[in-house]
């Protein structure tokens, strides 16, 4: 009988043990809540992490380009040209990131698609060997913190103002300063040389970045890999100092010079927070601020549609960083910026 109580006290007294087997819902709330703080604590440094990646990877894109710019001037003992000099207007030109594919390792698709001062750039669906090559990704004309989902440039099309897809070039994230690559030059134009950069070539923007983004407010058309497109002009390979870099356009959806009478479609910007990165004509990579100083007359002429915020003696002077680094030969040397 004595031996039964024990038991049966003992077994009483495990009972409540055994009902702690489980959390109880506060303690489970709050252990949910903590995971939550952490993972609100994490993801913004992740995501940080995953930026300087990308901002990392487009460096490196941009100081391949300025290295293909350089062995481009070594062979042909100019600088290329920001697009040729085929005709009397600005439509489907060739221009300087189709001849330096040698220079990126894009050799074959160099020798299919033959871009020459004797012709125009075909439309985009010309087909070679059966394969829409102007429709083509080429990699090191991305920028990865740009939309990896928008391979084809809706504002820069083959056929004028076309909303069909398949009138969209390749784009590219990436714009030149036509102080160095020449505006209409090539085959038919002296191109600058390394002597006609004055002002050294540490102080001298070469490459710059433009993002492509459609939904407004902050739209911005981007840039194609080619040259020129139709109707569009050189706002399709060619940046201007004449509005802070990130400045959106309000340009038309399948016409960046459309709607555009001040201009912001030459702006240089990017997906990167606070600026853009360039390549400088000695081959380095700097990321500018987008509060750089910049002349106020050079954007009241770009407002007025003139001008490009880069003419030495006009828009440069004491101060004015950006659009010195722009003009090659403007007497403005800068230090540090």
């Amino acid at each position: 009988m004595h031996a039964r109580l024990i038991i049966a006290d003992c077994r009483t007294a495990a009972r409540p043990n055994a009902s702690r087997l489980a959390f109880t819902l506060v303690e489970l709330l709050v252990v949910i809540a903590i995971i939550g703080v952490l993972v609100a604590l994490l993801l913004p440094a992740v995501q940080a992490a995953r930026e300087a990646a990308r901002r990392s990877q487009c460096a490196n894109n941009l100081k391949q380009l300025g290295l293909a710019v350089h062995n481009y001037h070594d062979t042909f003992l100019v600088f290329p040209p920001q697009m040729m000099n085929i005709n009397t207007n600005n439509d489907r030109r060739w221009g300087w990131g189709a001849v330096t594919l040698p220079f990126t390792e894009q050799s074959a698709l160099h020798e299919q698609i033959r871009p020459n001062g004797g012709g125009q750039i075909p439309v985009a669906t010309t087909l070679y060997n059966g394969t829409p090559l102007l429709r083509m990704k080429v990699a090191v004309h991305n920028c990865p913190s740009d939309s990896a989902s928008m391979p084809m440039n809706q504002f820069h099309p083959s056929v004028n103002a076309s909303s069909n897809p398949d009138n969209w070039y390749a784009k590219s994230n990436y714009v030149c300063n036509q102080q160095v690559m020449k505006y209409r030059a090539g085959f038919e134009g002296e191109c600058f040389r390394m002597a006609s950069v004055t002002d050294g070539t540490t102080n001298t923007l070469l490459i710059g970045e433009r993002r492509l983004n459609v939904p407004r407010p902050k739209r911005y058309p981007g840039s194609i890999v080619w040259g020129t497109a139709q109707s569009t002009g050189d706002s399709a390979n060619v940046f201007h100092a004449a509005h802070p870099i990130n400045t959106p356009s309000n340009c038309n959806d399948f016409d960046a010079d459309g709607n555009d009478s001040v201009r912001t479609r030459f702006a240089a910007s990017s997906a990167h927070p606070g600026g853009a990165q360039f390549a400088l004509t000695d081959g380095s990579v700097r990321f500018v601020s987008e509060n750089i100083p910049l002349n106020p007359a050079a954007t009241a002429r770009a407002l007025a549609n003139t001008g490009n915020g880069c003419t030495s003696g006009v828009d440069t002077g004491p101060g004015w960083v950006y659009n010195n680094l722009c003009a090659r030969d403007d007497g403005q040397v800068i230090g540090n910026f």
